[in-house]
């Protein structure tokens, strides 16, 4: 994830905004799940971690958490500084 925000800080103007959407757990985690689709890999993110790994490009402006089934789900809005 962190190479994903450095290469958006790079692609996005000082005041844009990068938008994302990740599944939520306390800590990282990555889970192999088997389901219709074959073998998925899963990442897990918090907010915590996200501002920690944007920090240096990014400030969240915009949060919110939503469960849809099963899943946690959590959705930043990151300002380019």
């Amino acid at each position: 994830m962190g190479h994903v925000l450095s290469k958006a800080s790079r692609s996005i103007r000082s005041g844009g905004v990068f938008y994302i959407s990740l599944k939520e757990r306390d800590q990282y985690l990555q889970e192999v799940k088997q389901d219709k689709y074959g073998e998925r890999m899963f990442y897990y993110y918090s907010i915590p971690i996200i501002k920690n790994l944007a920090s240096d490009w990014f400030d969240i402006v915009y949060e919110d958490h939503q469960q849809i089934g099963p899943t946690a789900w959590f959705t930043v809005a990151l300002k380019r500084h």
